[in-house]
């Protein structure tokens, strides 16, 4: 005799209704750790950078969440760098304000840093919200 059994279907149906709200609290925690963090290591780059010219420029570096946006409202994003609104937040340290000056670069080195440590975190909570 065959046995047909259905508890895997309605497992999945289980998850398909938890799942995107796991996945959206687990994710704005996660971008918010990141942005945080890359906030720290700018700041840290552009002390090291910054010399006696742009001394309050590390002062500037600042990071703020997006509230959903994108296509249908739902979308998780944030950013990091100088706050124009801060002393020398303003100023072109970053890329280098002119030919006498050379690019400071204090976010730009952090990025590699934090797309990898993004991705990795990203796809073990994608893991785990399939095989917790």
């Amino acid at each position: 005799m065959t046995r047909v059994e259905f508890s895997g279907i309605t497992n999945l149906a289980n998850d398909m209704t938890r799942i995107p709200v796991l996945a959206k609290t687990r994710m704005v925690k996660i971008v918010r750790e990141q942005i945080k963090h890359g906030e720290r290591l700018a700041r840290l780059n552009a002390q090291k950078t910054s010399g006696s010219r742009g001394k309050r420029f590390p002062r500037a570096m600042s990071s703020e969440m997006h509230a959903g946006g994108g296509l249908f409202g739902n979308s998780i994003s944030g950013e990091y760098g100088p706050d124009r609104n801060k002393p020398q937040g303003g100023m072109a340290f970053e890329d280098g304000p002119g030919p006498q000056t050379r690019p400071h670069r204090a976010v730009g080195k952090t990025i590699p840093l934090i797309r990898n440590e993004l991705s990795r975190k990203t796809a073990r909570m994608i893991d785990g919200l399939y095989w917790p």
